[in-house]
């Protein structure tokens, strides 16, 4: 199997979305890399996840 690169192969499963964001690239990827705010909304306990809720050291 080849792969080239900027061929995505089709996927049954796949959502793509472009967006331009009025940030510095500096300024996103830190706010990217943070836990705290990228997963908030999996710190609570939920019946999705099994009553399970997400934690990180």
């Amino acid at each position: 199997m080849t792969a080239e690169i900027g061929i995505v192969p089709q996927l049954t499963h796949h959502l793509e979305e472009v967006r331009e964001i009025a940030a510095a690239p500096d300024a996103l990827f830190a706010r990217l890399d943070d836990p705290a705010s990228l997963a908030i909304h999996m710190t609570g306990s939920s019946w999705m996840k099994g009553g399970g809720r997400l934690t990180w050291l």
